[in-house]
């Protein structure tokens, strides 16, 4: 397996990901678990399951290759997130500290720099879906000083997460049920939407 994640907008070639049945073990493993993590709800197993399943199905359209972590004692509820702690890049992988204020002015790609944040996802050069409530002023002019057409997300889509976009190729897409008015914002963009429910 070839670790190389050089674009958050390209095509996925293939993608590293953790089954629920790993992660969160059983309901009886959720329940004794999820409080501590700060979750807002406790997890239904038996439907993380079947959302699971039906969102690898999503990538299988466009995904060639989908490898899969294994149970680890060590790790807990939150290792269904595999992409949040690590940045891949051509010489390996590096550990991730979140913190405030980290970002100022990058010279790299803009695709390369980080942002799986709630505010902006990179649906394809030169397009973003964004909140722009939670945009530091620096950092949106950053974007259009760029060219980069900003999709802006309605406040009635926040909490249902419509900014949740995983583009999986050029004009591709895959976001969270429940939000129609940004989906029908990408399709105007001839962006290609896969819903599915995600809660």
């Amino acid at each position: 397996m070839k670790y190389n994640c050089q674009s958050n907008i390209g095509k996925i070639e293939s993608i590293l990901l953790k089954q629920p049945k790993d992660a969160f073990i059983n309901q009886d493993y959720i329940n004794a678990n999820w409080k501590d993590l700060n979750y807002t709800g406790c997890p239904d197993y038996n439907k993380v399951v079947e959302e699971f399943e039906f969102f690898v199905e999503l990538l299988k359209k466009e995904v060639s290759n989908i490898y899969y972590l294994p149970k680890n004692d060590k790790t807990g509820l939150d290792s269904i997130y595999p992409h949040d702690p690590v940045l891949i890049t051509k010489k390996g992988q590096s550990y991730v500290i979140w913190a405030k204020n980290s970002i100022k002015e990058n010279q790299q790609p803009l695709e390369n720099i980080l942002l799986n944040w709630v505010f902006l996802y990179l649906v394809r050069l030169p397009e973003a879906v964004v909140y722009s409530r939670l945009m530091p002023v620096p950092f949106k002019n950053l974007l259009i000083s760029r060219r980069i057409k900003l999709i802006e997300m309605p406040d009635s889509e926040y909490d249902t997460m419509a900014c949740n976009v995983l583009a999986i190729a050029p004009r591709k897409c895959i976001v969270i049920s429940g939000n129609p008015l940004t989906k029908k914002m990408l399709e105007d963009e001839n962006v290609e939407v896969f819903e599915y429910k995600g809660e």
